[in-house]
């Protein structure tokens, strides 16, 4: 049986683009979270700004992944 997802996904001769600049929108938030860090973090809540940090990381990992899905489907 075949899926009319697949089916329309076929027949589209657009290429996908970013809808969003996911660098600027990382940078914004790496931002905030200095600023927030700066003004607020103390001995007690220390732990969950470092917690928060990874987060961030691997979200800036997820960035950079998505951006390259795209130069790849741009190139094709």
């Amino acid at each position: 049986m075949k899926s009319p997802i697949s089916g329309s996904l076929c027949k589209s001769s657009t290429r996908a683009r970013p809808i969003f600049n996911l660098d600027a929108n990382f940078h914004e938030l790496n931002v905030h979270y200095f600023e927030l860090r700066n003004k607020e973090m103390t001995p007690e809540n220390l732990e969950n700004f470092m917690i928060l940090r990874q987060i961030m990381m691997r979200i800036n990992e997820i960035t950079k992944e998505i951006n390259e899905i795209y130069k790849v489907f741009h190139k094709m």
